[in-house]
């Protein structure tokens, strides 16, 4: 699954400018349905790199994503999703929902490069 998010990030820095320019229209994030302590997880946080844009957010290892903007655990296949969009969202600020210790935790990350792999700068794993 890494590897996967890796050479998907790899081909995106190929493209030039693709989605890395931040939102013009100075739009919010786009929504997230909110986490409730009942919400269904889709993926946990197994490692952050320090100095990376999850780092930034306040990700943690451990954290259990329950939306990643559009993306939720009733999307079908999310960590894919999650990737597929990665691309598209770089620059612009991102809604993410989490659980953290079983409560709920709203962050805000930019996807975008820095100075690791990827655009998120964290490791993450499918829940079943």
């Amino acid at each position: 699954m890494e590897i996967q998010l890796h050479a998907l990030h790899a081909a995106a820095r190929q493209q030039p400018d693709a989605g890395t320019q931040p939102s013009s229209d100075g739009a919010p994030p786009p929504p997230a349905a909110p986490a409730a302590a009942g919400a269904t997880p889709f993926a946990e946080v197994t490692a952050v790199a320090p100095g990376s844009p999850a780092a930034g957010s306040g990700m943690q290892p451990g954290d259990r994503l329950v939306a990643f903007g559009d993306v939720s655990s009733q999307t079908p296949r999310p960590v894919e999703g999650m990737a597929q969009a990665l691309p598209l969202l770089a620059g612009r600020a991102v809604r993410c929902e989490v659980l953290r210790a079983g409560r709920p935790v709203t962050l805000t990350i930019t996807p975008g490069p820095w100075a690791g792999k990827g655009l998120l700068g964290a490791t993450l794993i499918l829940l079943s």
